[in-house]
């Protein structure tokens, strides 16, 4: 990554705490000079629909305050959106009863729904790094 956008980051936010890392990707839960939380997320690839998500904002995605890809990697810093990952929940849970179930499939498909008619296909489950979250 572009080492001027390497100090701005580290200059801007300050990195409380990895939430995740794989070969796909680093995430961070973050904190900018005014107390706000974010996620910054750093993938190892390129070619990502965050640009779209960015420029076309929607109320089931988190709201994208900055993208850039070099060398073949994808930096994004997002809104931070508390709730649960569908992973912890199940396990508590055992079972989603058929209402939620509705609702999880709904969030996901308006969120699919708005990157599709952006005109960006196909979408690839390997590019995804980030659990799915229920908002309350």
């Amino acid at each position: 990554m572009d080492s001027a956008v390497t100090a701005y980051i580290d200059a801007t936010y300050q990195k409380i705490r990895r939430l995740k890392q794989s070969e796909k990707c680093e995430v961070w839960l973050a904190v900018d000079d005014s107390g706000k939380f974010v996620i910054i997320k750093r993938i190892f690839f390129a070619g990502l629909p965050y640009k779209v998500l960015k420029e076309n904002p929607h109320p089931v995605c988190p709201k994208i305050l900055y993208v850039s890809e070099d060398e073949g990697q994808t930096l994004v810093i997002e809104e931070f959106t508390h709730g649960k990952s569908l992973s912890d929940i199940l396990p508590e849970k055992g079972s989603l009863a058929e209402g939620e179930v509705k609702n999880i499939l709904v969030q996901l498909c308006e969120g699919l729904i708005l990157y599709l008619y952006a005109g960006n296909l196909p979408v690839e489950e390997s590019y995804w790094c980030a659990e799915f979250e229920i908002l309350n």
